[in-house]
């Protein structure tokens, strides 16, 4: 299992999007900020993924590469990684699918308050309130879901490229 944010690497900046189990909507999320970032952000930056009851190694949906693919993302070979509070102290940024995956995060680090956000919080115009899970749904469900959550990210592509582009000093980020 590759390690995210390994030692001597050289993005400035670290986004950290996280879901349940990291099968699903947050490898999705991570392939498509990857691709759109290389183009709307200065900053060099590494993205990666987690869940907060992710079992370690466990593959990726099949329905969620299938439907990432359709999308341009390459999922073949991505394994699920557990949220750890380690992995949430490095990251800069964090964005998550649901309200209550912030919460999780909040009581393992609540220092991560001002970097935490609901992915949707930051696409208003979205109305909606977090992306559901498609696991163990139709294809449909999938393609519904995972649509949701690209047209959320393209959104607020703008706002994560101000936030990362123009980060707040890292002790008031670290600041409980």
């Amino acid at each position: 299992m590759n390690l995210p944010l390994e030692e001597g690497a050289k993005a400035r900046f670290t986004v950290l999007v996280v879901c349940t189990g990291n099968t699903c909507r947050s490898p999705f999320a991570e392939g498509l900020l990857r691709r759109s970032a290389a183009e709307a952000v200065r900053t060099p930056i590494q993205v990666f993924s987690a869940g907060v009851a992710a079992v370690a190694g466990a593959p990726v949906s099949h329905n969620a590469v299938v439907v990432a693919k359709e999308n341009g993302v390459d999922l073949t070979g991505k394994q699920s990684t557990p949220l750890t509070r380690d992995l949430i102290e490095r990251a800069d940024l964090i964005l998550t699918m649901e309200s209550h995956h912030r919460e999780w995060i909040l009581s393992m680090a609540p220092a991560a308050r001002e970097k935490a956000h609901v992915v949707t919080d930051l696409a208003p115009s979205s109305g909606l309130r977090g992306i559901k899970d498609p696991i163990g749904g139709s294809l449909e469900e999938y393609r519904r879901h995972l649509g949701q959550l690209a047209a959320v990210l393209s959104e607020a592509l703008p706002r994560i490229a101000d936030l990362i582009d123009h980060p707040a000093p890292r002790h008031e980020r670290d600041a409980s």
